[in-house]
């Protein structure tokens, strides 16, 4: 194992630094995010979502889905 004292390092620090800056950079907005492709599921309530999106890529680009896209967002993190 990595000894605990480790995690306090400054290598340790600059990388979740560096990660968080990427993060937020790509509009993560909180945890757990998963990205496929250029879009993002937040949540664990979006995992059935996120199959769904997995066997149609197009999902998001017609019908019910294309219309609530384009309704108001509630907030938005600045990119």
């Amino acid at each position: 194992g990595v000894p605990l004292e480790a995690a306090n390092g400054p290598q340790v620090k600059d990388r979740l630094r560096s990660n968080t800056e990427a993060a937020v950079a790509a509009g993560v907005y909180g945890v757990p995010t998963l990205a496929i492709g250029d879009e993002l599921f937040w949540g664990l309530d979006a995992m059935p979502m996120a199959r769904a999106y997995l066997a149609d890529p197009g999902l998001f680009a017609s019908g019910e889905m294309a219309r609530v896209s384009n309704l108001p967002m509630a907030t938005v993190r600045p990119r």
